[in-house]
């Protein structure tokens, strides 16, 4: 199963910084005993799970990412500025048949346990993470039916994926305290370390 990377954001809250370039200590019970990058471990551990990452974003913004030359392509946005929802219409369109897991790419801690449930079913369905009150979108799995909806609702310039997902009728994802407390991401500089 194919899992975009979305590497596309402006980063503004982290000054620009590519937020997935930041360095990560691993925790005590992985196996790379090295700091590498968010990006990178988000590579190791789709790897380790037997699934297909690909990074997805514009040209521009991904570049610092395929610098790292960790052999993974580049699916382009749909459509420039768009947010999250235009890389997932690129990422559906360009992986026709199939459902496609989306992880942002500033999620140090993301357990691996969260991609095996994500990739589990054997039926087409939409699967997120619903923590408090909202959808966690970039930590799902979308179904490839979605992928008309999504492209008529990026034509309208309905681009949140949060309204998408009741739409498409996603299910929750049941996890764990321990899994729900890896789906922190880093947005900004005091979130660093978290």
């Amino acid at each position: 199963m194919r899992v975009g990377l979305f590497v596309g954001g402006h980063s503004r809250r982290m000054g620009g910084m590519p937020k997935g370039l930041l360095a990560v200590t691993p925790s005590s019970h992985e196996t790379s005993e090295t700091r590498e990058t968010i990006v990178e471990r988000l590579v190791r551990i789709t790897r380790g799970a037997g699934l297909e990452p690909v990074f997805v974003g514009g040209e521009h913004r991904a570049a610092p990412y395929l610098a790292l030359d960790l052999g993974l392509p580049l699916i382009l946005d749909a459509r420039d500025d768009a947010g999250p929802l235009g890389g997932l219409v690129a990422l559906l369109e360009a992986t026709p048949g199939e459902d496609v897991l989306v992880l942002a790419c500033d999620l140090p801690r993301l357990a691996e346990s969260v991609l095996e449930k994500l990739a589990r079913p054997q039926v087409s369905q939409t699967l997120s993470p619903f923590v408090g009150d909202l959808w966690q979108p970039l930590v799902a799995r979308y179904a490839w039916t979605v992928r008309d909806l999504a492209a008529r609702r990026l034509a309208e310039g309905e681009l949140s994926l949060q309204r998408l997902l009741p739409l498409v009728q996603a299910r929750k994802l049941d996890l764990d305290d321990e899994e729900t407390s890896s789906l922190v991401d880093w947005d900004c500089a005091e979130d660093i370390g978290r």
